[in-house]
């Protein structure tokens, strides 16, 4: 992979996170992301030297979306092999943990989605105490689009969280082969 290549990626998935930009909708391009674009950018010799690095479009996508929503880094220069190595780790082992993820909980899956009015699911609760994995929120979220249907006055915290969960579904939507699979995790674990 070039060095605009994996510019234009980051930029894109950058963008995916941060505006109302889809990058799955437009394949990772955007008009201002061109090389004329990227031959003014002072972080180019980060890329260029990144052009060295053994990965794969896909790769590089995975490794950008896990720095940002893992770790919150949304700059090149402080982005991290770590983050990328536990979502290859997570995604490997997805329908292991997300089966342990929801044993963990004693409730019907209407229960574990909503918890009533201007109140957020216990599901939401357990992945922002670290109890849970994102994935297993994703996962949830992709089989039944509970996240758009939470409604919380909280105006501070809950937007950004709520789009955090929004714009990573897709992400994860890409690794999942059978969604059948998990609708029969779901609907399987003793728990729900």
């Amino acid at each position: 992979m070039n060095a605009f290549h994996i510019w234009r990626l980051y930029s894109t998935t950058k963008m995916h996170f941060n505006s109302s930009y889809d990058a799955f909708r437009f394949n990772f391009k955007a008009k201002n992301i061109n090389s004329t674009t990227f031959e003014k950018a002072k972080e180019k010799y980060k890329f260029v030297y990144a052009e060295k690095r053994d990965k794969t479009e896909s790769d590089w996508i995975d490794f950008f979306y896990s720095n940002i929503v893992y770790k919150g880094i949304d700059w090149f220069g402080t982005m991290e092999e770590e983050p990328w190595l536990e979502y290859r780790k997570r995604t490997q082992s997805l329908s292991y943990r997300y089966k342990k993820d929801l044993s963990q909980f004693d409730l019907k899956l209407n229960d574990l989605l909503y918890n009533g009015p201007d109140e957020l699911p216990p599901i939401i609760l357990a992945h922002q105490a670290n109890e849970i994995m994102i994935e297993t929120v994703l996962i949830l979220n992709i089989l039944t689009n509970f996240v758009s249907e939470i409604k919380i006055n909280d105006q501070m915290l809950w937007p950004e969280i709520k789009k955090k969960y929004i714009k990573a579904t897709p992400f994860l939507n890409q690794k999942i082969k059978s969604k059948e699979t998990f609708k029969l995790i779901t609907l399987k674990t003793n728990s729900i």
